[in-house]
């Protein structure tokens, strides 16, 4: 299929149009892998992330304004620039989230499609064909999530104590989910 060699000429010869402009450190090296089988690439990633964002009046996801974001762990420096980010707060309600990988991998074939699913399903549940016209197109994507209501109003509705057991959790999320990745990424060098 000439097309499909093509489409991934183009796609990986193209410049990242994420916010971030590169990717993600702890998914380069399963993007990398993926990027160099034949039968498929990679279109958009993500490594899983924990943000504080702002919900905006419209609803509409292009108008969220992020507060904090980190690809990693929440240390003692990140931690205080969450506590900076929630000194001037929004009248819009702020939200703590955690959010796992997601990796969408154009195939080559159906069965190419089926094949990347059985060996990421193991470790990313919710997997599972996103489209399959014009090209077919698998998200990869982990189950570990946290979204919790932490302001309203320019009022912290959760406490000192709970923000501490939030960034817990998303840190043990974090660390399960970068240990998923690695999982696949040896998987798929055998």
């Amino acid at each position: 299929m000439k097309i499909f060699t093509s489409l991934k000429k183009n796609a990986l010869s193209r410049k990242d149009k994420s916010n971030k402009g590169s990717l993600d450190k702890p998914i380069k090296a399963l993007v990398e892998k993926i990027n160099d089988l034949q039968n498929y690439y990679t279109t958009s990633s993500c490594s899983g992330r924990i943000v504080l964002w702002v919900e905006p009046q419209s609803g509409k996801k292009n108008e969220v304004q992020f507060l904090f974001v980190t690809h990693n762990y929440i240390t003692a420096v990140t931690l205080k620039k969450i506590e900076d980010s929630l000194k001037q707060l929004p009248l819009n309600k702020v939200w703590f989230r955690f959010e796992p990988m997601i990796l969408h991998v154009a195939c080559k074939t159906l069965d190419d499609a089926n094949s990347m699913l059985n060996k990421a399903r193991p470790f990313f549940k919710h997997s599972g064909i996103m489209t399959a016209r014009e090209k077919i197109v698998v998200e990869l994507r982990g189950s570990e999530f946290i979204e919790a209501l932490i302001a309203k109003d320019r009022k912290m509705l959760v406490s000192d104590s709970y923000m501490k057991i939030l960034i817990e959790e998303g840190n043990r999320k974090m660390k399960q989910n970068k240990r998923k990745i690695e999982a696949l990424t040896k998987m798929l060098a055998q």
